[in-house]
C-alpha cells in the first residue's frame, strides 16, 4: 500500500511571506448569487510559502532556464529523510549517505515557529554541506526552512550554480519521519513547480512512501 503525506502550506490571504517580499492575496472575486459562478483571485511572488528555486535564482553562471523548460522528473525522486533537529545541519548531512539525483530532505522541526519572526532566524547549512551535496549528485535540497542559509546565501548560490534546486517551506516531516522511523527507509518525492516562466514557483510538494500492510 502506498501512503501519501502532503508536506505544503496552505496559501491563503496574507499568509507569512520572506521579508521584504510582497504580501499574498487571496480573494474572491466572482459569487455565485450575483455572477453566477464562483471565483478566486491570486496575487503571488513565487516564494510564498512552499516553493521550489530553479537554479537561476541565484546563480552567476549562464542558466536562464526558467521553470517550464525543465522536464517533470527533474522535480521527482528518491528522497532521503535527514534528521537536523538538532539545528546542527552540517553534522546531520555529514552521516548521511546520498546517491546520484536523490532528494536531499532536510528535517529541522523549525515549521513550529511559521508564520513568526523568528523563523526567519533559522539553521543554515555551510559551503562545505553544499559541496557535500554537490560531490553526491544530489538533484534537490528540500528544506522545512525559508532558505539553505541565511545572507549573503553562500551556500544557497552554490547550489543554484551547480543545478541543484532548492524547495523551501515544507511542513509535516514529523509525520515523514514518523513512519520512516517505523522501518520505511525510503520513499518518493514530488515537488512539481507550476509551467511557469519564472526563477521560481509554489508547489505542492508530498511524500509516497510504500508500507507493507
Amino acid at each position: 500500500m502506498n501512503i501519501l503525506i502532503d508536506l505544503s502550506y496552505t496559501i491563503h490571504d496574507q499568509m507569512p511571506v520572506y521579508p521584504g517580499d510582497a504580501g499574498v492575496s487571496l480573494s474572491q472575486t466572482k459569487f455565485i448569487d450575483k455572477d453566477g459562478y464562483n471565483a478566486v483571485s491570486l496575487r503571488s511572488g513565487m516564494h510564498s510559502g512552499t516553493h521550489i528555486d530553479m537554479p537561476v535564482h541565484l546563480s552567476e553562471e549562464n542558466n536562464t532556464d526558467s521553470a517550464d523548460l525543465f522536464p517533470l522528473d527533474c522535480f521527482v525522486g528518491r528522497g532521503v529523510l535527514v534528521d537536523a533537529r538538532s539545528g546542527d545541519i552540517d553534522n546531520s548531512l555529514s552521516c548521511i549517505k546520498f546517491s546520484e539525483n536523490d532528494i536531499a530532505v532536510i528535517f529541522t522541526a523549525w515549521d513550529r515557529l511559521w508564520g513568526t519572526e523568528a523563523y526567519f532566524k533559522h539553521p543554515e547549512m555551510s559551503v562545505m554541506s553544499a559541496e557535500l551535496l554537490i560531490n553526491a549528485g544530489v538533484k534537490a535540497v528540500a528544506l522545512d526552512t525559508p532558505s539553505p542559509d541565511l545572507p549573503p546565501f553562500y551556500a544557497h548560490k552554490l547550489l543554484s550554480d551547480n543545478g541543484i534546486f532548492i524547495i523551501e517551506n515544507l511542513t509535516n516531516l514529523n509525520e515523514l519521519y514518523s513512519v520512516t522511523e517505523n522501518g520505511v527507509k525510503s520513499f518518493r518525492f514530488f515537488a512539481v513547480p507550476l509551467k511557469i516562466r519564472a526563477e521560481a514557483s509554489l508547489v505542492r510538494a508530498f511524500a509516497e512512501i510504500a508500507v507493507n500492510v
